[in-house]
C-alpha cells in the first residue's frame, strides 16, 4: 500500500505542473493577441508562436521608461510593447525616451512609439 499511495502522489504532482505549464503557455498566447488558444488545433498554435517569435526577434528593443519621482530606469523594450501598456494607460506618470537619447517624454494618451 505505501508504494502504491506515494506514485498516486508524484503523479498527481506531475499532472498539476503539467497543467500548470499549459495554462501558462495559454495565458501567454492571449497575451500577444491569439484568443483562441483552446479552441485552435497543435498546428494553429505551433504556426502562431513561430511567426510570433520572428516577429519579436525582429523587432528592436530600443524604448525605456521611469516613474515620475523615481530614479530607477525599466529598459529594453520593444515599441509594440511601449504601446499596449500605454494603450492599457500603464503610463500616466511615466516618462519615456529612445535607448540612447537623453531627453524624456511625458508619455500623453496618444504617444506614438515607433
Amino acid at each position: 500500500g505505501g508504494v502504491k499511495k506515494s506514485e498516486q502522489s508524484l503523479d498527481e504532482s506531475k499532472r498539476r505542473k503539467a497543467l500548470d505549464e499549459l495554462t501558462s503557455a495559454a495565458n501567454e498566447l492571449m497575451s500577444i493577441g491569439h484568443n483562441n488558444v483552446y479552441q485552435d488545433s497543435y498546428a494553429v498554435l505551433d504556426e502562431f508562436v513561430k511567426k510570433a517569435k520572428a516577429s519579436k526577434a525582429a523587432e528592436v528593443k530600443e524604448w525605456e521608461y521611469k516613474f515620475v519621482g523615481q530614479e530607477k530606469i525599466h529598459t529594453g523594450f520593444t515599441a509594440t510593447q511601449m504601446q499596449r501598456w500605454n494603450n492599457a494607460q500603464y503610463f500616466k506618470s511615466a516618462l519615456v525616451r529612445k535607448v540612447g537619447t537623453q531627453a524624456w517624454l511625458k508619455c500623453e494618451t496618444n504617444f506614438e512609439f515607433e
